[in-house]
Protein backbone atom coordinates (compact mmCIF):
# COMPACT_ATOMS: atom_id res chain seq x y z
CA UNK A 1 0.00 0.00 0.00
CA UNK A 2 2.86 2.40 0.80
CA UNK A 3 4.43 1.73 -2.61
CA UNK A 4 1.11 2.43 -4.35
CA UNK A 5 0.69 5.73 -2.46
CA UNK A 6 4.28 6.71 -3.30
CA UNK A 7 3.64 6.00 -6.97
CA UNK A 8 0.45 8.10 -6.91
CA UNK A 9 2.34 11.00 -5.36
CA UNK A 10 5.21 10.60 -7.83
CA UNK A 11 3.02 10.74 -10.93
CA UNK A 12 0.98 13.65 -9.66
CA UNK A 13 -2.36 11.95 -9.25
CA UNK A 14 -2.78 12.96 -5.61
CA UNK A 15 -1.50 16.23 -4.22
CA UNK A 16 -3.67 17.38 -1.31
CA UNK A 17 -4.79 21.01 -1.34
CA UNK A 18 -6.60 23.12 1.21
CA UNK A 19 -8.00 26.05 -0.74
CA UNK A 20 -10.71 26.72 -3.34
CA UNK A 21 -9.82 23.79 -5.58
CA UNK A 22 -7.56 20.90 -4.66
CA UNK A 23 -4.10 21.08 -6.16
CA UNK A 24 -3.15 18.43 -8.65
CA UNK A 25 -0.19 18.02 -10.91
CA UNK A 26 -0.34 17.92 -14.66
CA UNK A 27 2.43 17.99 -17.22
CA UNK A 28 3.61 19.85 -20.31
CA UNK A 29 5.37 17.76 -22.95
CA UNK A 30 7.65 19.93 -25.10
CA UNK A 31 7.94 18.46 -28.59
CA UNK A 32 10.54 20.85 -30.02
CA UNK A 33 13.22 22.13 -29.98
CA UNK A 34 15.29 19.11 -28.96
CA UNK A 35 17.10 21.03 -26.19
CA UNK A 36 13.79 21.47 -24.33
CA UNK A 37 12.05 18.23 -25.42
CA UNK A 38 11.16 16.86 -22.00
CA UNK A 39 8.05 16.54 -19.85
CA UNK A 40 7.59 19.18 -17.14
CA UNK A 41 5.32 19.20 -14.11
CA UNK A 42 2.82 22.06 -13.78
CA UNK A 43 0.44 22.92 -10.94
CA UNK A 44 -2.91 24.35 -12.13
CA UNK A 45 -4.11 27.61 -10.60
CA UNK A 46 -6.73 27.52 -7.87
CA UNK A 47 -8.90 29.88 -9.91
CA UNK A 48 -10.23 29.88 -13.42
CA UNK A 49 -12.14 27.13 -15.19
CA UNK A 50 -13.19 23.97 -13.39
CA UNK A 51 -11.00 20.88 -13.45
CA UNK A 52 -12.97 19.32 -16.32
CA UNK A 53 -11.46 21.93 -18.69
CA UNK A 54 -8.02 20.47 -17.99
CA UNK A 55 -9.09 17.18 -19.59
CA UNK A 56 -8.77 18.65 -23.10
CA UNK A 57 -5.14 18.34 -24.26
CA UNK A 58 -3.86 21.10 -26.53
CA UNK A 59 -1.68 19.38 -29.14
CA UNK A 60 1.35 20.81 -30.90
CA UNK A 61 0.61 24.30 -29.58
CA UNK A 62 3.12 27.13 -29.77
CA UNK A 63 4.54 28.73 -26.62
CA UNK A 64 5.25 32.46 -26.56
CA UNK A 65 7.10 34.46 -23.90
CA UNK A 66 5.74 37.64 -22.38
CA UNK A 67 7.90 40.18 -20.57
CA UNK A 68 7.27 41.07 -16.94
CA UNK A 69 5.92 44.45 -18.05
CA UNK A 70 3.54 42.87 -20.60
CA UNK A 71 2.44 40.29 -18.04
CA UNK A 72 1.27 43.03 -15.68
CA UNK A 73 0.19 45.75 -18.13
CA UNK A 74 -1.32 43.81 -21.04
CA UNK A 75 0.13 41.68 -23.81
CA UNK A 76 1.07 43.51 -26.98
CA UNK A 77 0.81 40.43 -29.20
CA UNK A 78 -2.38 38.54 -30.04
CA UNK A 79 -1.97 35.08 -28.45
CA UNK A 80 -4.81 33.36 -30.31
CA UNK A 81 -3.98 29.66 -30.58
CA UNK A 82 -0.91 29.99 -28.33
CA UNK A 83 0.22 29.33 -24.77
CA UNK A 84 1.88 32.28 -23.07
CA UNK A 85 4.64 31.83 -20.50
CA UNK A 86 4.94 34.76 -18.10
CA UNK A 87 7.43 35.67 -15.38
CA UNK A 88 6.20 35.88 -11.80
CA UNK A 89 6.30 39.17 -9.90
CA UNK A 90 5.08 42.80 -9.78
CA UNK A 91 1.37 41.91 -10.06
CA UNK A 92 -1.01 39.15 -9.05
CA UNK A 93 -1.41 35.79 -10.73
CA UNK A 94 -4.99 36.82 -11.51
CA UNK A 95 -3.76 39.98 -13.30
CA UNK A 96 -1.35 37.94 -15.43
CA UNK A 97 -3.95 35.35 -16.42
CA UNK A 98 -6.53 38.06 -17.10
CA UNK A 99 -4.04 39.70 -19.51
CA UNK A 100 -3.42 36.33 -21.17
CA UNK A 101 -7.17 35.85 -21.51
CA UNK A 102 -7.61 39.35 -23.00
CA UNK A 103 -4.95 38.44 -25.60
CA UNK A 104 -6.89 35.24 -26.45
CA UNK A 105 -4.25 32.80 -25.09
CA UNK A 106 -5.31 29.17 -24.86
CA UNK A 107 -3.38 28.66 -21.63
CA UNK A 108 -1.10 30.70 -19.35
CA UNK A 109 2.04 29.39 -17.65
CA UNK A 110 3.61 31.42 -14.83
CA UNK A 111 7.21 30.85 -13.73
CA UNK A 112 10.19 32.29 -11.92
CA UNK A 113 11.88 33.63 -15.05
CA UNK A 114 15.39 33.94 -13.62
CA UNK A 115 15.58 31.04 -11.23
CA UNK A 116 16.90 27.56 -10.78
CA UNK A 117 14.25 26.85 -8.14
CA UNK A 118 12.43 23.54 -8.33
CA UNK A 119 9.71 24.79 -5.96
CA UNK A 120 6.16 24.97 -7.23
CA UNK A 121 3.72 27.60 -6.04
CA UNK A 122 -0.03 27.44 -5.53
CA UNK A 123 -1.50 30.25 -7.59
CA UNK A 124 -4.49 31.55 -5.63
CA UNK A 125 -6.93 34.32 -6.44
CA UNK A 126 -6.47 36.16 -3.15
CA UNK A 127 -9.30 38.67 -2.70
CA UNK A 128 -9.82 39.09 -6.46
CA UNK A 129 -13.38 38.22 -7.51
CA UNK A 130 -12.97 38.40 -11.30
CA UNK A 131 -14.09 35.43 -13.35
CA UNK A 132 -11.27 33.84 -15.34
CA UNK A 133 -11.97 31.37 -18.16
CA UNK A 134 -8.42 30.70 -19.37
CA UNK A 135 -6.68 27.70 -17.80
CA UNK A 136 -3.37 28.48 -16.13
CA UNK A 137 -0.65 26.76 -14.16
CA UNK A 138 2.64 27.35 -12.40
CA UNK A 139 5.85 25.75 -13.68
CA UNK A 140 8.95 25.66 -11.47
CA UNK A 141 11.68 28.17 -12.29
CA UNK A 142 14.27 25.52 -13.10
CA UNK A 143 12.24 24.57 -16.18
CA UNK A 144 10.10 27.64 -16.81
CA UNK A 145 13.11 29.97 -16.84
CA UNK A 146 14.82 27.78 -19.46
CA UNK A 147 11.72 27.93 -21.69
CA UNK A 148 11.24 31.66 -21.17
CA UNK A 149 14.91 32.41 -21.86
CA UNK A 150 14.90 30.20 -24.96
CA UNK A 151 11.82 31.95 -26.31
CA UNK A 152 13.25 35.43 -25.75
CA UNK A 153 16.63 34.57 -27.33
CA UNK A 154 15.64 32.36 -30.26
CA UNK A 155 13.50 32.63 -33.35
CA UNK A 156 12.83 28.87 -33.30
CA UNK A 157 9.34 28.03 -31.99
CA UNK A 158 8.68 25.94 -28.91
CA UNK A 159 5.88 23.44 -29.53
CA UNK A 160 4.19 21.44 -26.79
CA UNK A 161 1.25 19.31 -25.71
CA UNK A 162 -0.55 20.33 -22.52
CA UNK A 163 -2.02 19.66 -20.06
CA UNK A 164 -1.23 15.96 -19.77
CA UNK A 165 -2.39 14.05 -16.71
CA UNK A 166 -0.16 11.79 -14.65
CA UNK A 167 -1.69 8.48 -15.70
CA UNK A 168 0.90 7.98 -18.44
CA UNK A 169 3.74 6.36 -16.50
CA UNK A 170 6.02 6.84 -19.54
CA UNK A 171 6.20 10.57 -18.84
CA UNK A 172 8.38 9.89 -15.82
CA UNK A 173 11.15 8.73 -18.13
CA UNK A 174 10.91 11.94 -20.14
CA UNK A 175 11.28 14.39 -17.23
CA UNK A 176 14.01 16.98 -17.57
CA UNK A 177 17.26 15.91 -15.89
CA UNK A 178 17.39 19.14 -13.85
CA UNK A 179 13.95 18.54 -12.28
CA UNK A 180 13.70 16.83 -8.91
CA UNK A 181 11.95 13.47 -8.99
Amino acid sequence: AMIALSLLLLVGLFVPGTTEQDEFALFVRVLSPATLAYTYEIIPAMFGPDRASYQHVLRNVRLEAASLSESCNGLEEDMTGKVVIMPRGECSFMDKVAHAEAANALFALITEANSSSTTTISMSRGDDTRTIHTPSAYIAGSSGSRMHRYLTMSNEPVLADLPINGTDIGILYEKAPWEIW
